[in-house]
């Protein structure tokens, strides 16, 4: 049976009156909604022809691009989720483990000679000897966190990036757009 070309919310339609539901094989990471995707997904490409006429054809076809792409939308959704300070382009943390061992000994033998007055020789007249031993251990664990801004872009100049980024990456239009580029048939 031929199928005439009909649009994402036609075929949709088509399978809702079947009690199917086109996107049933959609996959995404925990973090992502899947309402929400599919939702994007007819706000961008709902009114776009279909690659394919079949919608249980596409039905499976969508399940099948959604594991094509599950490493993508893990790292949108990754991205996405990242806790970060806007402000901050330097952000390290170091550990360091500092082990000291120190010592030190000395041996002092001190002679004392003397001559009599009617001779040339030298005589012991005194000895003594002595030593000292020291020794010091030192060990130490030190961490760090260095952050802040290292100066060479302003913090203002990364609150407006930031504020860009926010409105320019959101992993819904991102997926709606790969999905319209995949599926859809682009006649404007």
């Amino acid at each position: 049976m031929a199928w005439a070309k009909m649009t994402l919310i036609g075929m949709n339609a088509y399978l809702n009156a079947e009690g199917e539901d086109l996107f049933k094989d959609l996959n995404l990471p925990a973090d992502l909604d899947k309402d929400t995707a599919v939702e994007t997904i007819f706000m961008v490409a709902g009114e776009f022809p279909i690659l394919w006429s079949n919608p249980y054809f596409v039905q499976a076809m969508i399940g099948i691009w959604s594991k094509k792409q599950q490493t993508s939308f893990a790292r949108m959704a990754k991205a996405w989720t990242e806790e970060y300070n806007p402000l901050h382009n330097y952000d390290r943390y170091e550990d360091w483990t500092d082990s000291e061992k120190a010592g030190s000994s000395s041996t002092a033998n001190n002679t004392h000679s003397v001559t009599g007055y009617d001779s040339d020789n030298l005589r012991t007249n005194d000895a003594d000897s002595g030593g000292t031993t020291a020794s010091a251990n030192r060990d130490g664990t030190h961490k760090g966190h260095l952050y802040g801004n290292i100066g060479v872009t302003t913090s203002q100049q990364m609150l407006e990036a930031e504020m860009d980024l926010a409105r320019d990456y959101n992993p819904y239009q991102l997926i709606a757009d790969m999905f319209k580029n995949e599926f859809c048939i682009l006649v404007y």
